[in-house]
């Protein structure tokens, strides 16, 4: 601050009043400028996270289908066995329940 606008407040010393100008529209322009760059950056950060997200889910899914795909196959087997006639109804039954509990 200089020492006329200490002694004579703002008439005798414009330079406060420019300074003062300056800040209503400087500021404002910079806020504005940092919420879009932060607006840009979390959005490439969420879709970061979408994209990683995206993937962890595609990859149980593909984990369930393949035990699905395993389980498929033993039931196939089992139903072959009982009707070839080497297991019992009862023996299928079983291994069904087995089968379920893992």
């Amino acid at each position: 601050m200089c020492g006329s606008y200490a002694r004579h407040g703002k008439k005798a010393c414009t330079a406060h009043t420019i300074k003062k100008d300056f800040l209503k529209e400087t500021i404002p322009d910079d806020i504005q400028t940092l919420i879009q760059v932060d607006k840009e950056k979390y959005i490439k950060k969420m879709a970061r996270k979408s994209k990683s997200t995206k993937s962890d889910s595609q990859k149980k899914i593909n984990k369930i289908n393949k035990q699905i795909d395993v389980l498929q196959n033993r039931e196939r087997r089992f139903i072959n066995l009982l009707a070839d006639g080497i297991i019992t109804h009862e023996e299928y039954q079983e291994s069904m329940k087995q089968q379920i509990r893992n």
